[in-house]
């Protein structure tokens, strides 16, 4: 009998894809879901878990509170040992109650997050039995966006100019007048979607930024919107995602779509999602303004209505570099954020995602992503082969 094994939030909708998933595909398997917060609390011992060669998926640990607190318990050393920033005391994490949408300590809940990784590690060292779908090590380096623009990079692979270094609103304003750039994206290098952003212009002596970070008062939260901030609030938002760890990149304009009567439309991107090689979804986003999170009002495009409007050669070239970037990881399937550059100029990839999967209302052949993973996953041998060398789905002890 086959075995499945899932760490996951048991009631989250990417738990419930997967096991339909399973269930479509190998009625007869055995599933397991590991609580993402008994592996956080230290409550579970994966190694005596896990069944006999069980193919492993590990998910996103998101959109749970008790999660989020655990988190936070369990990074606090590593951040109290970190200068600057964002530092809640375990009184105080004992303390919270759920907010929904409410930002506290980013850095310090990725922290535990690595430590939480290191736990599954050293679980699957010991079981070399178990296939991980996607390495603990692929998902460390895929959320760390400074580490995976500089892989990609040094592989030839085009990125958005880097403005490193900068620690604060200042030493970005005078980044920005040096190099003559006058738009960046500040973004927590760890945060997922459109979280913890802000596209930050330069006006004159002023720092004008729009973000999906809310203030009230002391605390943050994220919206649905972007909010405008100019000046020393601005300078405070900026200075908050420096503290926390951010990836500071030049603006690129992203193609647009054609418009009424020849005009020219949103401009939009595209998620890749790579499955065993293979450029398996593509999902096309469009919006008026730079961000194009469909939760922020982007509207979502069909691939075949974006390949219509695209030269062939310049979409394969893309999609090649898609492929490439998931090569790079120990990962089954990777969602590669990219996109076309306005008024004809390639492309560039914006950053890789470890849990890219979870896109509702597509299917390929009549499989929707996770069905195409396991079927993917059931042919690749115990070690897979990428550009980037030899590497194994299975951890070495």
């Amino acid at each position: 009998m086959t075995a499945y094994a899932a760490i996951a939030n048991p009631r989250s909708p990417r738990a419930r894809l997967f096991e339909e998933a399973v269930r479509a595909e190998d009625p007869g398997a055995t599933l397991d879901i590991v609580p993402w917060l008994d592996v956080a609390r230290g409550r579970v011992d994966l190694a005596d878990r896990l069944a006999a060669c069980a193919t492993l998926r590990i998910d996103s640990a998101g959109q749970d509170f008790e999660v989020e607190r655990a988190l936070l318990a369990l990074g606090y050393d590593a951040r109290a040992a970190e200068p600057g920033g964002e530092l809640i005391s375990p009184t105080d994490i004992a303390r919270l109650e759920e907010d929904r949408g409410r930002i506290v300590a980013p850095r310090q809940v990725h922290l535990g997050f690595l430590c939480a990784l290191e736990r599954i590690e050293r679980a699957l060292a010991v079981r070399p039995d178990v296939r991980v779908m996607t390495a603990p090590s692929a998902i460390r380096e895929l959320f760390d966006k400074r580490v995976t623009s500089r892989i990609y990079e040094q592989a030839g692979i085009p990125v958005p100019h880097r403005l490193d270094g900068v620690v604060t609103s200042s030493d970005l304003h005078e980044r920005m007048d040096e190099e003559g750039v006058g738009t960046v994206f500040v973004k927590v290098a760890t945060a997922s979607s459109a979280s913890c952003l802000a596209v930050v212009q330069r006006s004159g002596d002023r720092l004008v930024a729009q973000s999906t970070v809310q203030t009230d008062g002391a605390r943050r939260f994220n919206s649905r919107r972007l909010i405008r901030y100019a000046d020393a609030p601005a300078g405070r938002l900026v200075d908050f995602l420096l503290g926390e760890g951010a990836i500071v990149e030049r603006l690129v304009p992203k193609a647009r779509l054609p418009g009424r009567n020849g005009t020219p439309g949103p401009n939009y991107d595209l998620r890749v999602l790579v499955v065993a090689g293979e450029p398996a979804f593509v999902v096309g986003r469009a919006s008026s303004h730079p961000v194009t999170n469909l939760h922020l009002g982007g509207t979502r495009v069909a691939e075949e209505d974006v390949r219509a409007t695209v030269d062939p050669a310049r979409w394969n070239s893309a999609m090649g570099d898609a492929v490439r970037v998931a090569s790079f990881h120990d990962a089954l399937h990777v969602g590669v954020d990219l996109a076309f550059v306005a008024r004809g100029r390639g492309h560039v990839v914006f950053e890789a995602n470890a849990f890219g999967d979870h896109l509702n209302g597509v299917s390929k052949a009549g499989l929707g992503p996770h069905r195409l993973e396991l079927r993917a996953f059931a042919r690749l041998p115990s070690s897979m082969s990428g550009a980037a060398g030899a590497r194994s789905s299975t951890p070495s002890p």
